[in-house]
């Protein structure tokens, strides 16, 4: 019943489970704040169509190498985890507003490309300051990114000073 109350900005079906993005990112986007989020593929296109100012950082992996993570997490099952491999669409967004990071490899280097594209576009903001319509000003930034021990980046956490 969430969704359809207004709970969620963006909201979307995959793996057999609802995933959803909360409504609260609209007020921290209309008071100027710099948010994060991890969302499908699939809803790019609204994503796009909703919000003028942003990047897509789209994470790809390895087939060989997700299959090989999810396995070492033990949650699934080694027909499931083939199941998700065929659903999985390996292919890179394309677009102007996409930064690509291979997750194949060491995690800290991911981790390390995911905060230099994140870090690159505040930067871009920060130099468009003299703008007369840039609504977003992010002074300074702290983001913090944990590889898990199940080879997955964890959840980001972020420190905002506006």
């Amino acid at each position: 019943h969430m969704r359809f109350n207004g709970a969620f900005a963006l909201d979307w079906h995959a793996h057999g489970l609802d995933y959803g993005i909360p409504a609260a990112i609209e007020d921290a986007l209309g008071a100027g704040a710099t948010v994060v989020v991890n969302l499908s593929r699939g809803i790019l296109d609204m994503v796009r169509d909703r919000y003028e100012n942003r990047i897509i950082v789209a994470v790809s992996v390895d087939p060989a190498c997700l299959r090989e993570r999810l396995m070492a997490r033990g949650r699934e099952t080694a027909q499931e985890i083939e199941r998700r491999l065929t659903r999985v669409d390996f292919a890179v967004p394309a677009g102007d507003d996409v930064v690509h990071i291979d997750n194949s490899g060491a995690l800290e280097v991911a981790a390390e490309r995911f905060c230099a594209a994140i870090a690159a576009t505040l930067a871009r903001q920060t130099q468009e300051l003299l703008r007369p319509d840039l609504k977003l000003v992010v002074m300074s930034a702290t983001l913090n990114i944990t590889p898990r021990s199940d080879g997955l980046i964890g959840a980001a956490s972020t420190r905002m000073t506006i």
